[in-house]
């Protein structure tokens, strides 16, 4: 038995309106026509040689073929060839992955399939092709789906089903998660469950996306708002807008500074896994090229940066003390630079003893407390910061306040990796607590490079994400070393 003749009159007519169509193997009795008992694919894979790049919109030649093949399904070819990406919703797994990206499509020509739906979308330039997970992928350049009238191995017709001819432009949100990394890293690894890129991921996947979209010629803004959608929907938890417009807007000025080859260098590093020697070299790197500094020093300060990364492990943890005889030693540019790559990092400068005790508890940060000289001070501030300093290096260490009204005591906790920075010898109780690290003024010859956020900014998120990323992989076994230690 031979399929309905309407389906090569459906290839004309798609022809017609510029899609470019290519015969696909069909249906009969039940069986593909590639006459393979096991064909994986049956009634869907091309029947020319060069499946879709054989694809035209030439009706001497799609009359030819379905001449030669009379039971053809027929296949529109998607992306730039015929103007159209097609978003392949397949059965219930498929439209639950389709909710969970958000994306609110607009109603557009919709066509029932064996299992599930096509929904079609004008793209005139086309666009990449993007499987978000098992059921649910767009199809675009290099692609095809299988069109009506054509039948499915179940016996079901493809049909279109809500009664619309035109097909709707691609929404802005749609094109840009297409042209950039993010979903497909997202959701086809293993190590992202349920589509959700959890901690240690969330700023490295989304200066991804946002390098990418820099480098496909979107603007700033799209990005912004690609990665703000990204964040909230699929980010575990998500984080503060605030910092994923930083994040897009350091991709942006890294992109624009630096030459091809440099950006993907900077990709290799968000994208490839990292050992412990490699994540430790590239962290003593990129600090030393920004400062001078005594012997061991930077290895002590890539350490100590990693740990911030799994501190809550720990129930006691060393402060960093920087320390000069005179300004203009260096001091603000390493917080500068240890902003970078320390997990959540939060700078404060002569910031009072309510604000300090009050954003420890609420960001659970890296605190950078620049211009510290108060605590070495006397009265009454200096003795309250002092108490919040001395007593944040161990775990239940508290402040307690009287909060309300009526007022009530309240416990603050204040345990946090901090870094310290002041002009002169910090309290003795602060050095007893702390790693010290002597700055000096840059003698003549020494050299280092220029500190620029908009160029230094992407290569520290990098390495920050990837050493987030070293702590949770190895969570259990820094815990055990920890647990094992003698008293």
């Amino acid at each position: 038995m031979t399929q309905a003749p309407d389906i090569l009159a459906a290839a004309l007519r798609y022809a017609a309106q510029g899609r470019a169509v290519l015969p696909c193997h069909g249906i009969v009795d039940g069986r593909c026509t590639c006459g393979n008992p096991d064909c994986g694919s049956p009634g869907k894979h091309p029947r020319t040689a060069h499946g879709v790049k054989d694809a035209t919109a030439e009706g001497p030649q799609i009359q030819a073929w379905w001449s030669e093949w009379p039971e053809a399904n027929v296949g529109i070819a998607t992306g730039s060839l015929s103007g159209i990406v097609v978003v392949d919703v397949d059965g219930p797994q498929g439209e639950a992955a389709l909710r969970t990206l958000n994306l609110h499509l607009p109603t557009t020509l919709e066509a029932t399939t064996g299992r599930g739906r096509h929904l079609y979308f004008r793209a005139t330039d086309g666009a990449r092709s993007k499987v978000f997970g098992p059921n649910l992928s767009v199809r675009g350049d290099g692609y095809y789906v299988v069109a009506p009238p054509s039948v499915h191995v179940s016996g079901k017709q493809y049909s279109f089903t809500n009664g619309l001819t035109s097909i709707t432009p691609a929404p802005v949100a749609l094109l840009a998660l297409l042209k950039t990394e993010a979903v497909q890293s997202i959701t086809t690894t293993q190590e992202f469950t349920g589509g959700r890129i959890p901690k240690g991921k969330r700023k490295r996947t989304l200066l991804r996306n946002a390098m990418g979209m820099a480098k496909e010629g979107f603007s700033q803004a799209d990005a912004e708002a690609t990665q703000l959608h990204v964040n909230q929907e699929l980010c575990d938890p998500p984080l503060w807008d605030r910092d994923v417009k930083r994040v897009v807007a350091k991709a942006f000025e890294y992109v624009a500074s630096q030459p091809k080859s440099q950006n993907r260098a900077i990709l290799s590093v968000l994208t490839e896994p990292v050992d412990s020697p490699t994540l430790v070299r590239n962290t003593e790197k990129f600090i030393r090229r920004y400062l001078i500094l005594p012997p061991q020093a930077v290895l002590s300060l890539t350490l100590w940066a990693l740990a911030t990364h799994c501190f809550d492990l720990f129930d006691a943890f060393p402060y960093l003390t920087v320390t000069s005889p005179t300004p203009r030693c260096g001091k603000t540019r390493l917080l500068e630079v240890m902003e970078l790559v320390v997990k959540d990092a939060m700078r404060a400068t002569n910031a009072s003893e309510a604000a300090l005790f009050r954003g420890i508890e609420k960001f659970h940060p890296t605190l950078l407390l620049d211009e510290a000289e108060p605590l070495s001070s006397k009265g009454e501030r200096a003795e309250y910061l002092r108490a919040v300093v001395n007593a944040g290096n161990r775990r239940g260490a508290y402040v307690l306040r009287c909060e309300g009204q009526p007022p009530s005591p309240e416990k603050f906790n204040v345990f946090c990796p901090k870094v310290i920075v002041q002009i002169g010898s910090p309290p003795t109780t602060v050095l007893d607590r702390s790693i010290v690290i002597p700055m000096q003024r840059r003698k003549p010859g020494e050299q280092i490079a220029r500190f620029l956020m908009r160029t230094s900014g992407p290569e520290g998120v990098a390495l920050q994400e990837a050493a987030s990323n070293w702590c949770n992989m190895h969570r259990s076994d820094i815990q055990r070393c920890y647990e094992e230690q003698p008293p």
